[in-house]
């Protein structure tokens, strides 16, 4: 079976690391919900690699992520502010930033957030093609 095909099941652990249950779409976006009364920043990050500690596969992030994988990133991008993205990921990736539907920008702004987050790429040498889907 591919593994997008596969189904994406959490199993929530306890203190001692017992099961207690099973985490269903809506759960796993309480768990990564901004705290209530937040009163300063609130930063989350979010990273995959190899077993071998590469954070590419041919080149590209995203073929390291298993289905459970994106599950967790689509959430944690449906909560953040600020999209954190590297310079290579940009050009290797054509990146374009973060796509939401009209349900999911709407929740975004009942939440008092901006339809989609913005997006802070990281460089040390500023090189960007203007022409890549992140500037068009």
């Amino acid at each position: 079976m591919a593994d997008d095909a596969a189904a994406v099941r959490f199993t929530e652990l306890g203190p001692a690391g017992s099961p207690i249950g099973s985490v269903d779409d809506g759960r796993m976006t309480d768990f990564y919900t901004y705290p209530d009364g937040l009163q300063a920043c609130w930063v989350r990050g979010n990273m995959i690699t190899s077993l071998d500690g590469g954070a590419t596969d041919d080149g590209k992030s995203g073929g390291l992520a298993g289905a459970g994988d994106r599950s967790v990133f689509t959430v944690m991008r449906q909560q953040a502010d600020v999209i954190l993205v590297g310079a290579g990921t940009v050009r290797a990736e054509n990146y374009s930033g973060a796509q939401f539907s009209p349900a999911q920008r709407q929740a975004r702004q009942r939440r008092g957030q901006a339809e989609v987050p913005a997006i802070a790429v990281v460089t040390n040498r500023g090189e960007f093609d203007h022409d890549s889907k992140l500037f068009t």
